[in-house]
């Protein structure tokens, strides 16, 4: 039982550096009509790259997140990345007006 905690704490931890640190990384999935092949939309998923592990997918550290209350500060900077990069996109797209 002892040991379970000192992972979970190590754990929880961990994922108060990599917030802080910014180390979350997001990949973008678009979404795709069919019938005309025009990308509609995207789906954020967000990462997390360890140097030995590579990526870790979300559902290793959501739950965690979840039960620490590193849920809300993490939707925070994953929203904050995601505007901050479809604010880029737009940039780099000519207007159409």
């Amino acid at each position: 039982m002892h040991s379970g905690l000192v992972e979970r704490l190590q754990l929880e931890a961990d994922l108060r550096r990599t917030l802080d640190a910014g180390e979350l990384e997001l990949h973008y999935q678009p979404t795709i009509e069919l019938a005309t092949s025009e990308i509609t939309g995207l789906e954020a998923a967000v990462r997390r790259r360890y140097l030995t592990r590579g990526l870790v997918s979300p559902a290793e550290f959501i739950p965690l997140a979840e039960s620490t209350g590193l849920i809300r500060p993490l939707g925070q900077r994953v929203l904050k990345q995601a505007c901050r990069q479809a604010e880029a996109w737009r940039a780099d797209t000519p207007s159409d007006r």
